[in-house]
């Protein structure tokens, strides 16, 4: 690690105003109604605080639903009440592929009948980390459930604008936000670390009433 020069802000802050600065000035901010992020995991060796924080400096929404797992706690109410204990997705995958499926597809009914059993038309999930909008049957009748995946291995949010959801996919993008960045003042991979701080700043700003 560099040392730091006295009265320099920490570089992923410093990386973070750049980004804020280039998206004002190129006008390239994005209006979304509706936002809604899950599983970010800010803190952990696996979070990528990075792309996070490029797709934030992008959009401008008008309500962000943070929806669990921001600062790696994790919430595990809906799986225990599906009967299925506390979500372990890595160690499912390991037990085997159908198993995983199964589990993940038992989730999603369960989110749905809890949904259609309270009277809503629409389950919005995080936690198990796939992301997904599609119509579920119960016997109380048809739910769109909505998973906002996560931001450790698939990169996506869930967003709603124009009477519509769709699933925003950092990869698919990737290129088009990577050219709203400054060019100068990029930081060195060993310090991509430090913008797990900046990243939470710039949540906090926009949930801010």
């Amino acid at each position: 690690m560099r040392a730091r020069e006295p009265g320099r802000a920490p570089p992923g802050l410093r990386w973070s105003l750049l980004v804020s600065q280039a998206s004002a000035e190129a006008g390239c901010l994005r209006r979304v109604e509706l936002v809604v992020l899950s599983d970010l995991h800010l803190g952990t060796v696996g979070c990528q605080a990075r792309p996070l924080l490029r797709y934030l400096k992008s959009i401008e929404p008008g309500t962000l639903v943070l929806n669990g797992d921001i600062i790696n706690r994790v919430a595990n109410w809906l799986s225990e009440r599906a009967g299925r204990g506390r979500i372990s997705l890595s160690k499912r995958i390991k037990d085997g592929v159908k198993r995983a499926v199964a589990f993940i597809g038992d989730f999603e009914q369960t989110a749905a009948a809890l949904a259609a059993e309270n009277g809503y038309d629409y389950a919005v999930c995080g936690h198990i980390h796939q992301p997904a909008i599609r119509a579920v049957v119960t016997d109380r009748g048809t739910v769109t459930y909505l998973n906002s995946g996560d931001w450790v291995e698939n990169l996506t949010a869930l967003e709603y604008d124009r009477g519509s959801w769709s699933i925003f996919r950092y990869r698919e993008n990737e290129r088009e936000l990577e050219r709203q960045e400054p060019t100068e003042g990029a930081e060195p991979e060993e310090e991509i670390e430090s913008l797990a701080l900046p990243a939470a700043s710039a949540l906090l700003q926009m949930v801010r009433p």
